[in-house]
């Protein structure tokens, strides 16, 4: 074979499926589209197409009689055709649209909630202060830090008696509710910043050992990772104390979470509760 005829398969990329094209395999898959019917696999392309230019047909006219011949609804057909009919594919993008200005809504009011939430203004100087711009969120609730060093680790109670945070020897939990979002501020200090409880609901710190340096938070699911607590890297032992309280919106007593968290280098495991307020 001349050289110049030569393709290298293995960096060709897949081609993309035509409308059609999917059309035909949603309705040759071992389940097939709901409510239309399904072929086998040596039926003709074309008599599948045909089929579904017929239901095109139906949908377009939206005829009640016709559809109750089918034993169907137009709104069943909608989703399955949008591909190939341009009435469902009208449909599909109107609600489409719908959603996405719905979603855009929700998440500038999250924006401006946060934007709206008390600036913390710290007693001392820290060396780091960072307050997430945008919304943050959990798929579970649970923010957690994992800097494993191979050997097996202690995992932290996830639903310690405080309610807010736990630890072990390299991993620390925060928890919050999954269902609203979070308004995140940290703090990083050089020593020990003064304790402040009010305007919170709770407040709580606990030792934590760091082994790399990396106290980062985050949620794999949600795919929220907050930046670096550690102060500069460093590795040993510190405190961490975490603010929580639920922030009035639009006359809503719960609408979003307020979390503060504090980082300083310290020793001492000990659990201190300053604040649980039910």
């Amino acid at each position: 074979m001349p050289e110049r005829w030569k393709i290298d398969i293995s960096e060709a990329e897949p081609r993309e499926l035509t409308a059609e094209q999917k059309f035909v395999c949603s309705l040759r898959s071992e389940h097939g589209a709901q409510n239309l019917h399904v072929f086998p696999n040596t039926t003709p392309d074309q008599v599948v197409l045909a089929y579904g230019r017929h239901l095109c047909g139906v949908h377009t006219r939206n005829d009640p009689p016709e559809l109750a011949r089918l034993k169907t609804d137009r709104a069943s057909l909608t989703y399955p055709l949008a591909g190939i009919c341009p009435s469902a594919t009208t449909i599909v993008q109107a609600t489409k649209a719908k959603q996405d200005q719905e979603i855009a809504a929700i998440q500038a009011d999250s924006q401006a909630m946060c934007d709206a939430t008390p600036r913390h203004r710290p007693r001392t100087k820290p060396a780091r202060a960072i307050r997430m711009k945008e919304p943050q969120w959990t798929d579970y609730g649970v923010l957690q830090t994992y800097e494993g060093e191979g050997e097996e680790e202690t995992e932290p109670d996830m639903d310690p008696g405080n309610g807010l945070v736990s630890s072990a020897r390299g991993i620390l939990a925060v928890m919050t509710h999954p269902d609203f979002d979070l308004c995140v501020t940290l703090e990083t200090y050089t020593r020990r910043p003064p304790v402040e409880t009010k305007g919170w609901d709770k407040v709580v710190e606990v030792g934590y050992y760091s082994p790399g340096g990396e106290i980062v938070l985050y949620d794999s699911l949600s795919g929220t990772e907050l930046p670096n607590l550690a102060l500069n890297g460093r590795k040993g032992h510190y405190r961490i104390r975490v603010h929580y309280a639920w922030f009035p919106w639009k006359g809503e007593a719960q609408s979003g979470q307020r979390l503060l968290i504090m980082a300083y280098p310290g020793m001492g495991d000990k659990e201190i509760v300053h604040r649980n307020r039910k």
